[in-house]
């Protein structure tokens, strides 16, 4: 996520540092809020309240309002860590086998050494070739 907003933000070198160096300290809640289906990178500043169009970032501000949201205790956070995987398997949705379900037909073949298809139709196959 820190890569992905040096990448994605535009403003001056200073602004983009503090920034991003208030996201670092507060990675844990970002996770958590990115892990919605809705979620999109550049919002980040705006869950934030970070950046405006024409303002520089006000960190000392918001430290108070998101130190509120993050849990105090590690009973919390691993209250949140398992609401966020919960969150994750939900959105992976059911598993499905690759492999194909062989056929009764197809099976007793097998153990009794004989072939599924018909040798006639082979036969006419390497005579078609051999002409």
């Amino acid at each position: 996520m820190h890569n992905q907003l040096k990448r994605e933000c535009r403003r001056h070198y200073t602004y983009r540092r503090r920034c991003l160096g208030l996201v670092k300290q507060f990675c844990t809640y970002m996770y958590a809020e990115l892990i919605s289906p809705s979620f999109k990178p550049v919002k980040v500043c705006y869950v934030l309240n970070e950046c405006n169009r024409s303002d520089s970032p006000a960190i000392d501000q918001q430290l108070a309002s998101l130190n509120e949201t993050l849990p105090s205790s590690p009973d919390e956070y691993i209250q949140m860590r398992n609401e966020v995987v919960e969150r994750v398997i939900k959105s992976l949705g059911p598993r499905t086998t690759t492999t194909p379900v062989p056929d009764e037909a197809a099976i007793e073949a097998i153990l009794s050494g004989t072939e599924t298809t018909g040798k006639e139709d082979n036969s006419k196959e390497l005579s078609l070739v051999d002409d």
